[in-house]
């Protein structure tokens, strides 16, 4: 089973929906399911925070793509500096998936 079949969130697409209570956008499944409301404030950039979060699903799945294919080129490496480039994403994939995951 790949990482991306053991995940724990709601599965995506998300989307940022209608406001919820008090006017807060809310982000979302296709079908509608609420996953989030993002509060608001002028101090905070709320359809900005919106979209981040509407967009994690595809962030993680695309750090997982990230971190395969570093493995890939770490192996396939033919100099130092390649291997050390592949070492750099895979560092941070790696942090950015724990981080998602609950894990950092």
């Amino acid at each position: 089973m790949s990482e991306e079949q053991k995940t724990a969130h709601t599965p995506g697409p998300w989307r940022v929906g209608a406001a919820g209570p008090n006017e807060c956008p809310t982000v979302g499944t296709q079908s509608g399911l609420m996953v989030a409301m993002v509060s608001h404030g002028e101090d905070h950039p709320t359809a900005a925070n919106a979209n981040l979060i509407a967009a994690a699903p595809d962030l993680l799945a695309l750090a997982h793509r990230v971190c395969a294919h570093a493995e890939f080129q770490y192996a396939a490496a033919k100099s130092d500096n390649e291997a050390d480039a592949a070492t750099l994403l895979l560092i941070a994939s790696r942090t950015a998936i724990a981080k998602a995951e609950g894990r950092s």
